[in-house]
């Protein structure tokens, strides 16, 4: 039996959990955000106490250097924990900005070896022929989601994922262009249509998973 499932449906429902919880959605974007911006913050406040980037001393640039990486991986790891929340709100579970921080080391680690490989593959797949690359890139869209609901490792999930999307690879494709129609609405108006877009799309995205895997379980 062929896996389906509905558009129109997962972005309605998208829009409603969107509308229901928005405040969070919002805190889920901000935090991430926050803590990229802390070592440009920090940068720009001692530039403006040493008139120029060029007299800042040699340590305390370098101070500032190994604080970006590190921001940059915790802003990466609170992206990860969004995900996290975006799948309790789908499965109608209790949820808080905390379980942002809770996934763990782990499967933050799985997750970024699952994103290597998928990204690797993916560009090589775009260099050599275009199309090959579409098709993994499409294949591969779920291993983040597998990695925090299943708590699979990087290579697992990456099969999972090729499992879910297995027979629905045009549908998902042909949704994918509809979230990003969706999306570059929200962007004609004047960019504030992608607070709710944005939100209102990744939800649905979730949406979608969950049906597929649903469907793929019960094979």
């Amino acid at each position: 039996m062929k896996k389906t499932f509905s558009a129109s449906e997962a972005l309605r429902y998208g829009w409603e959990l969107t509308k229901e919880h928005y405040l969070l959605i919002v805190g889920t974007a901000l935090i991430p955000a926050l803590i990229q911006w802390v070592p440009t913050i920090i940068r720009s406040v001692l530039q403006f106490s040493y008139h120029s980037a060029d007299q800042l001393p040699v340590m305390l640039s370098l101070f500032l250097g190994v604080l970006g990486l590190i921001c940059g991986v915790l802003s990466s790891y609170a992206s990860f924990g969004t995900t996290l929340i975006y799948l309790h709100l789908i499965g109608k579970e209790k949820t808080s900005l905390s379980d942002m921080f809770s996934p763990g080391g782990k499967l933050f680690l799985n997750y970024i070896i699952a994103a290597f490989i998928s990204g690797f593959v993916t560009v090589v797949g775009l260099l050599l022929f275009i199309i090959p690359g579409i098709i993994f890139s499409i294949k591969f869209q779920y291993f983040a989601l597998v990695i925090l609901d299943k708590k699979l490792g990087a290579v697992e999930a990456l099969k999972m994922s090729s499992k879910i999307t297995d027979g629905v690879k045009m549908d998902l494709f042909a949704f994918g262009f509809l979230m990003l129609l969706v999306n570059l609405g929200g962007l004609l108006l004047l960019g504030v249509g992608l607070l709710a877009t944005i939100p209102m799309t990744t939800l649905a995205h979730i949406y979608v998973y969950r049906k597929l895997l649903a469907q793929t379980e019960a094979k």
